[in-house]
């Protein structure tokens, strides 16, 4: 009979035991990733696991102040805010998010998060200049990485992140479909910018799936990256997660 065993990495974060899986999903607007996210926690909780989901910015009073600020669509037309100013609030809500992983790692089986802020960051940073600029702007994003001083090296062995893929038809079959009380300034961009945002996530994927030695390893820090076909139901997704997570 085959014995499945549970391995615990065993880190120590001031003196306390790590115990946590966390997965970071990351994927375009309309992915999925809250729907997948809610899917996972119902499936590994019915499991016996303890669960704990977050998303970034948000999650904790900091986070969601700061997200308010960055995606309501009514404050942004009254106020357009500075791009390098919108960096470093993503910045900051990202700092508060390591604290916030690093004191609930010792009390769940699994942190799942939605999105992962120094990947965002390049992703949307690269749709902020038009298409002459897009390569120049690129090289200074990498150059200006301000998440790179953060102290992810909790993260590196005991982290995973997982891009979610979708097809330009899924896309536009789920922008049609999309209902929703939220005034996000997203959901007002124009079909190409959708598109371009999920080609970014494509060959960024790819990119770091395929090469971790590449220009944008400073951006992901730790060691598992997957790519999951995010075109069906959230449970099936959901289940292919749990899959690869468990084959680690």
């Amino acid at each position: 009979m085959a014995v499945r065993l549970r391995v615990q990495v065993i880190n120590i974060i001031g003196g306390r035991s790590m115990s946590a899986k966390i997965v970071f999903l990351e994927g375009p607007n309309y992915c999925g990733k809250s729907t997948i996210i809610k899917a996972l926690t119902e499936i590994l909780s019915n499991e016996g696991k303890k669960v704990y989901g977050t998303c970034e910015p948000g999650g904790n009073l900091f986070e969601d102040g700061i997200r308010r600020l960055l995606l309501d669509k009514e404050l942004n037309d009254k106020c357009e805010m500075d791009y390098t100013c919108r960096r470093f609030l993503y910045a900051a809500a990202h700092a508060q998010k390591l604290k916030e992983l690093k004191e609930k790692i010792p009390e769940y089986d699994y942190i799942i998060v939605d999105r992962y802020n120094p990947v965002s960051d390049l992703v949307y940073g690269m749709m902020s200049k038009s298409k002459e600029e897009k390569g120049p702007y690129k090289k200074y994003l990498i150059s200006q990485n301000i998440f790179s001083s953060f102290d992810h090296s909790f993260l590196k062995d005991n982290a995973t992140l997982i891009f979610l893929e979708i097809s330009l038809e899924t896309l536009n079959d789920r922008i049609k479909a999309r209902n929703t009380t939220e005034n996000k300034i997203y959901d007002y961009e124009d079909l190409d910018f959708k598109i371009g945002i999920r080609d970014n996530y494509y060959y960024l994927a790819h990119s770091l799936k395929n090469n971790r030695t590449n220009i944008y390893k400073d951006f992901v820090p730790f060691n598992d990256v997957h790519i999951v076909n995010a075109n069906r139901s959230a449970n099936e997704v959901a289940r292919d997660v749990i899959r690869l997570l468990a084959s680690k």
